[in-house]
């Protein structure tokens, strides 16, 4: 399996969270660091998929039954 990263664009979409609290989430470590490429204004940040997915996996739960 190849190394797939995403942008915060691709993460909003696969975890349905704001861009505002995936930040704030992560300054507060319970969402996973980005990878930074670049250096000063050309910096691009980056997810690992594998990561977002596992993070997924152990954060959301399935809806109750009513």
């Amino acid at each position: 399996m190849s190394l797939r990263l995403l942008n915060i664009e691709q993460v909003v979409e696969k975890v349905n969270i704001s861009k505002p609290t995936i930040y704030n989430w992560i300054k507060s470590g319970y969402f996973p660091s980005s990878v930074l490429f670049g250096n000063g204004k050309r910096q691009l940040a980056r997810w690992n998929e594998e990561e977002i997915d596992d993070w997924i996996k152990q954060h959301y739960t399935q809806p109750r039954a009513s």
